[in-house]
């Protein structure tokens, strides 16, 4: 069975196009990540399990990002999902 692949995502030679909603996703979870860094350095004496989860939580954007920027089978819906837990 093929993979199906993502409309809003096309890779072709050295060129890469995503759509508008897929691009503001992405945006949006570099964004987030941004926001947290910010975070942990403004708090020096952060309680280390809250840096463990802000950190898994970075992973994850991060993670996400890829996915969304390099696999076409990568459904939009599932990164705006993704994006929006917890």
């Amino acid at each position: 069975m093929a993979m199906e692949t993502v409309a809003d995502l096309s890779k072709a030679a050295d060129t890469v196009t995503i759509g508008a909603e897929r691009h503001a996703i992405i945006v949006d979870a570099a964004a987030e990540i941004g926001c947290l860094c910010e975070l942990l350095r403004q708090h020096e004496k952060a309680d280390w399990l809250a840096v463990r989860g802000v950190s898994a939580r970075i992973s994850d954007l991060a993670v996400m990002i890829a996915g969304g920027l390099e696999d076409e089978a990568h459904q939009t819906a599932d990164l705006a999902r993704d994006l929006r837990r917890n």
